[in-house]
C-alpha cells in the first residue's frame, strides 16, 4: 500500500480499545485495532500510534491533521510532509 492511497483516516476510542479505519483511493477500506495502545490512553498517544502505523504499514510520510467529530471520535485528512506545501 502506498500513501497517494490514502485519503481519510478514522480513529474512535471503544470500552475495548482505539479502532481505526482507513479509506483509500479507489475506495478501499482497512480497519482494524491500535493493539498497543491502551483503551484508556489519551488521544494524542492514540494519533502519534497510528502515524507509526501508517508509516510502517503505508509508507505514508504525510501529516494528518485531526479534527473530533464526536466524542471519542476524530477523522483526519493526509497531507504533505511537514515542512513541505501541496502542490495544487
Amino acid at each position: 500500500m502506498s500513501e497517494a492511497g490514502i485519503q481519510h483516516v478514522v480513529l474512535y476510542r471503544t470500552p475495548k480499545g482505539w479502532r481505526v479505519s482507513v479509506t483509500e483511493i479507489p475506495g478501499a477500506i482497512g480497519c482494524g485495532v491500535l493493539p498497543d495502545t491502551p483503551q484508556d490512553a489519551p488521544i494524542e498517544i492514540a494519533q502519534d500510534d497510528l502515524l507509526q502505523y501508517l508509516r510502517q504499514y503505508w509508507n505514508f510520510e504525510g501529516t494528518l491533521t485531526w479534527q473530533q467529530t464526536e466524542p471519542n471520535w476524530w477523522a483526519a485528512e493526509p497531507g504533505p510532509p511537514a515542512g513541505q506545501s501541496e502542490i495544487v
